[in-house]
């Protein structure tokens, strides 16, 4: 039993400190540099944080979201109104050239 325990203690620093040391070197920094653009890159494309806070910050503040969502929708409405209403400007008619 105390071997066990002391082997993951042993195997935690030592894998700290290499990883330390690895991040230190050029191939480290390149590894790291990968790691989290990928990591961005999956965030990113399963809009995974962003979902997670802004579900928590609606359940803390419901008032204000309802508030928000409103405002979205009056905006949205608005715009919609805007782009039926708006029509394409005329093209300029050319005047006939003289000879």
């Amino acid at each position: 039993m105390w071997f066990i325990l002391i082997r993951a203690a042993l195997t935690g620093i030592f894998g700290s400190a290499f990883g330390k040391w690895f991040l230190a070197t050029r191939m480290g920094r390149w590894f790291q540099t990968k790691l989290d653009t990928f990591m961005e890159y999956l965030a990113v494309k399963y809009d995974i944080n962003i979902a997670k806070k802004e579900i928590a910050w609606a359940q803390q503040y419901p008032n204000l979201a309802n508030r928000i969502e409103v405002l979205e929708a009056k905006i949205q409405e608005l715009e919609n109104a805007k782009t039926t209403t708006t029509t394409k400007p005329k093209a300029k008619q050319r005047k006939p050239s003289q000879r």
